[in-house]
């Protein structure tokens, strides 16, 4: 058959066919036999194909979800026919890595480390939550982190960090006047590394715990020269923490307590040297009429002040040591603190091991 121009009103199937180079179909496109759909790369001509399975029970159709996922979630049936985008929830836990030899343009993954812990937290506050627990594993190293722009913060529920080692993870802040965590939120459990803000000292706090935070622990990390290591403030929801088996030197204040309850045992708390006379840290401050703190077992040495009850706040110290403190326990404000099984070692005589200044305030020994 051989023809010049041919000119026609075309009908029927022939109307109905699809242009190879874009166009829109209105029905449904059936490959058959276990065909693919092929999707080819841009030069290669290698391609990713989908087909169905070789033998299907019942045939079924789902729907896309509506909106783009944020990081990390994958998607998940809510219907037999419908998916949508979720974290991972259940008994599931995600980590992330973080690395001297990382990269914040990677993953997080073991193979991928980041390299910031700011990176990591910030990816891990999109998709922590508490049926999603986020745990970011820091390796050995110094980690110094950029906090000019502000502290980092957690702000998700169910984030932990876990360092190598209280000594072998070092975390340095770049700007000593900003703090170097904030946390708002709770299931928060720091463990295992050292926040240390080097020999000029910062006048910030190292991890400070704002309004919004519920129930979390802080375990085996080290804190020095921070203007305060530790500051707990309770505002509306009263925040409830275990400290277990730290070490603070050299801080201005090494835990704050405001209107909150805290337990803190088997803790070492560290001033200035023996040869500084003019010692000024203080151990604990305690004060808020919410606050409920026991101090068991810990150990104060070359303070100015151990412990600081004041506000109305409650106080229950047991097993403590105090070794050379210019004043051991000082109380005021309407204040009541229980002391048991303590004591007060290598003072001199212008030691004051126990004080109240008002008559409102009371001490229980």
């Amino acid at each position: 058959f051989s023809a010049g121009t041919i000119t026609a009103n075309l009908t029927g199937a022939a109307s109905l066919n699809v242009l190879k180079a874009g166009d829109t179909m209105t029905g449904n496109l059936n490959m058959a036999s276990q065909t693919q759909v092929r999707f080819q790369d841009a030069a290669g001509g290698e391609y990713v194909g989908l087909n169905a399975p070789a033998t299907i029970g019942t045939s079924y159709s789902v729907s896309l979800p509506s909106s783009a996922p944020t990081l990390g979630q994958v998607l998940q049936a809510t219907a037999p026919t419908s998916l949508t985008w979720a974290s991972i929830g259940g008994a599931n836990t995600k980590t992330y890595y973080v690395s001297k030899g990382g990269s914040d343009s990677n993953d997080g993954s073991f193979a991928s480390p980041f390299l910031t812990i700011r990176q990591a937290v910030s990816v891990a506050n999109l998709v922590a939550n508490i049926l999603n627990p986020i745990v970011i594993k820091v390796g050995a190293g110094i980690f110094v982190e950029n906090n000019s722009g502000g502290a980092i913060t957690i702000s998700a529920d169910g984030i932990s960090i876990i360092g190598s080692s209280s000594t072998g993870t070092i975390v340095v802040p770049t700007t000593l006047s900003n703090n170097l965590f904030n946390i708002t939120t709770s299931n928060v459990f720091l463990c295992g590394f050292t926040i240390d803000a080097g020999s000029a000292g910062s006048t910030a706090t190292g991890i400070n715990i704002v309004a919004g935070f519920g129930m979390g622990a802080i375990q085996s990390l080290i804190f020095n020269r921070f203007g305060i290591g530790i500051s707990i403030n309770g505002t509306g929801t009263i925040p409830q923490i275990a400290i277990a088996a730290n070490v603070a030197s050299t801080n201005g204040t090494a835990i704050s307590i405001n209107n909150a309850r805290v337990f803190v045992e088997n803790s070492i708390v560290v001033g200035e040297s023996l040869s500084n006379t003019l010692r000024s840290n203080i151990g604990f401050v305690v004060t808020g009429t919410n606050s409920l703190a026991t101090l068991s077992g810990n150990a104060l040495r070359l303070l100015n002040t151990g412990i600081i009850t004041d506000g109305g706040a409650n106080t229950r110290i047991l097993s403590t040591s105090f070794d050379t403190t210019s004043t051991g326990v000082f109380c005021m404000g309407g204040s009541e603190t229980s002391i048991v099984g303590s004591s007060f070692q290598v003072n001199d005589s212008s030691t004051v091991n126990i004080e109240a200044i008002d008559d409102v305030t009371h001490i229980n020994v």
